[in-house]
C-alpha cells in the first residue's frame, strides 16, 4: 500500500490535529495518546497508519475512515477504495455501487430507499461526538407508519463499527420482555446478570442498573432500542431504560449514547423531556423527495435539471392524496424510489 499517498489523504481531510485526535478518540478503541505523541498533522496520520499495522488494525481502521470520514470527506474513502483495490469501501458503496458516500448521507436503509428528514441526518452526523448530558440522548418518535423503524436502522448504519448494541422490544413478539433480559441484551459484552425474583422485579431494577452501568463504563457504546412502548416491554424493564436515560443525562457514562424510538419524550426524567436531541418521523413531501433526487444525482455525476427533477418528483406522488393511507403509500414510496434511482444512475 502506498503509505505516502493515504497520509497525504488522512492530512487533506482532517486539516488540523484536533480533529485527527477526536477521531481517534472515537474509533480506534485506545486512548488518543497511546496512538498519536508526534507534533504535526503529518507526523500524527504516519503514527495512525503505523499503529494500526502494528496492531493488527490496518482493515479496521481503513474501514472506519471510509465509514467515519472527517467532514463528510469524499475524497479519502475514495482513496483508501483505491489503495485497497476496492477490498475496503463504505457500506454504500458496497451495496449499491455508487462512489462512496458518509452513512449518515446515504440514499438508503440497508437495501431500502430512504428519502426522510435532513434532520435526522444531521442529528446521527454528530451524535458520537456528543457531550456528556442530554445531547447524548436521542429521541425518535411518530405516527404508526411514519417511519420510526427506518430511522432507528439508519441510526445503526450510522453507528461506529463494532461499538453500537441494537435492541427491538418488537423481537420478543408476545413474550415478556423483563429487566433482567433487557439489561442482558443491552450489554455490549452479553453477559448475564445474577437471578432475581421475577416476584420482585421492580425492587430488583437498581440493582440491575448498577450492573448495566459498571458494563457499560469505558465502552462508549451507542444503545439502540426500538419498539419501547410495546406493551411485552415490562413496567420494570420500562423503568430501567427511563433510569439509564437518567444516568446518561446526568453524565455518569460518558461516552454512551441512547437512541430510543416510539417512547413519550414527555416521560423521560429531568432535563430529557425538553433537551435530548429528537425527531419526529414523518414521511417524506415533495421537498424531501427533490432533496433525494438532487443529492443523488450530484454524487454520481449525473445532475438532473430541474425539469427532470420535477418530472421524478410527480412520478413519485402520482396518484397519491390526502386520502391515501399511510401503508399504501409506504409501499408505493419504496417501488417508485427505487425507480428513480435507476433512471438516475442510468441517466
Amino acid at each position: 500500500m502506498d503509505v505516502a499517498l493515504l497520509q497525504r489523504a488522512i492530512v487533506d481531510a482532517f486539516q488540523s490535529k484536533d480533529a485527527l485526535d477526536n477521531w481517534v478518540s472515537l474509533h480506534s478503541g485506545e486512548q488518543v495518546d497511546n496512538v498519536l505523541t508526534k507534533g504535526r498533522l503529518d507526523e500524527r496520520a504516519t503514527e495512525l497508519i503505523k499503529w494500526a499495522e502494528a496492531s493488527g488494525k490496518t482493515t479496521t481502521i481503513l474501514q472506519a475512515l471510509a465509514d467515519n470520514p472527517p467532514n463528510g470527506s469524499t475524497t479519502l474513502p475514495a482513496i483508501i477504495s483505491l489503495l485497497t483495490a476496492n477490498e475496503v469501501q463504505p457500506t454504500a458503496a458496497r451495496r449499491r455501487g455508487i462512489p462512496p458516500i458518509a452513512p449518515h448521507r446515504d440514499w438508503f436503509v440497508t437495501s431500502r430507499p430512504f428519502a426522510n428528514r435532513q434532520d435526522l441526518r444531521d442529528v446521527l452526523e454528530t451524535l458520537d461526538a456528543a457531550a456528556p448530558g442530554p445531547d447524548s440522548v436521542l429521541v425518535i418518535d411518530g405516527d404508526h407508519l411514519s417511519g420510526k423503524s427506518y430511522s432507528i436502522r439508519f441510526a445503526v448504519q450510522c453507528a461506529p463499527p463494532d461499538r453500537f448494541v441494537v435492541v427491538d422490544v418488537h423481537d420478543w413478539q408476545e413474550s415478556i420482555l423483563n429487566a433482567k433480559v433487557l439489561a442482558e441484551n443491552i450489554d455490549p459484552a452479553h453477559g448475564t446478570y445474577a437471578p432475581f425474583d421475577e416476584t420482585k422485579e421492580s425492587a430488583a431494577v437498581p440493582n440491575i442498573l448498577a450492573w448495566l452501568s459498571s458494563r457499560l463504563q469505558g465502552r462508549r457504546h451507542w444503545i439502540i432500542v426500538d419498539h419501547c412502548s410495546r406493551g411485552n416491554l415490562t413496567e420494570a424493564g420500562e423503568s430501567l431504560l427511563f433510569k439509564l436515560a437518567g444516568k446518561i443525562e446526568r453524565g455518569f457514562l460518558p461516552g454512551t449514547r441512547l437512541v430510543l424510538a416510539d417512547v413519550q419524550r414527555s416521560r423521560l426524567p429531568d432535563s430529557l423531556k425538553t433537551k435530548s436531541r429528537y425527531d419526529r418521523a414523518a414521511l417524506p413531501t415533495r421537498e424531501h423527495v427533490k432533496l433525494w433526487c438532487k443529492t443523488l444525482g450530484h454524487h454520481i455525476g449525473k445532475p438532473p435539471t430541474s425539469t427532470t427533477l420535477d418530472e421524478y418528483v410527480d412520478e413519485v406522488f402520482a396518484g397519491v392524496t390526502t386520502a391515501t393511507s399511510n401503508s399504501d403509500f409506504v409501499t408505493l414510496l419504496e417501488e417508485r424510489l427505487s425507480t428513480v434511482f435507476d433512471k438516475i444512475r442510468t441517466a
